[in-house]
């Protein structure tokens, strides 16, 4: 979704195109990754999520498939671009009676202040933000000194 250097399109038409996609996509998400995540990424949410403590900052996340895989005493507020997205993510955390502030945001424009978060968790995201390297800087920006982004 990066834009092509001889063809460059405005990040904020780059990030409503993939808001649009992400909503389109919604309904059968989980059941597209599902195939994914087993063929190609096994254990690669428990091992991203198990160190997870503290105030936990999950950007971009999606139906919320991480959700199961936090430790019971990480405070976790998750963010996505896809109000969709962020209703099954709503949904997943009712069933799993796990407590997790959803909010609407763009990893490119983190709304928080800075250093804020003791880890900041982003799995299988960042190839889809349209400007990478902002959205890297804003997960940086609000970690704490000492944090970790996984």
């Amino acid at each position: 979704m990066v834009a092509s250097r001889r063809h460059p399109r405005p990040v904020a038409e780059e990030t409503d195109q993939v808001r649009g996609i992400y909503d389109t996509m919604a309904p059968r998400y989980d059941q597209v990754i599902a195939i994914a995540d087993r063929v190609l990424f096994d254990d690669g949410r428990p091992w991203a999520c198990a160190g997870a403590t503290g105030q936990v900052l999950e950007v971009a996340i999606g139906t919320g498939r991480n959700l199961p895989f936090y430790p019971p005493g990480a405070q976790l507020t998750g963010v996505d671009l896809s109000p969709r997205m962020l209703n099954r993510a709503r949904a997943r955390a009712e069933t799993l009676n796990r407590p997790v502030d959803l909010r609407l945001g763009d990893a490119q424009q983190l709304t928080f202040p800075d250093a804020t978060f003791d880890i900041v968790v982003a799995t299988l995201s960042v190839c889809s933000v349209p400007d990478d390297q902002a959205a890297v800087a804003e997960m940086a920006r609000v970690l704490r000194p000492g944090g970790r982004l996984a």
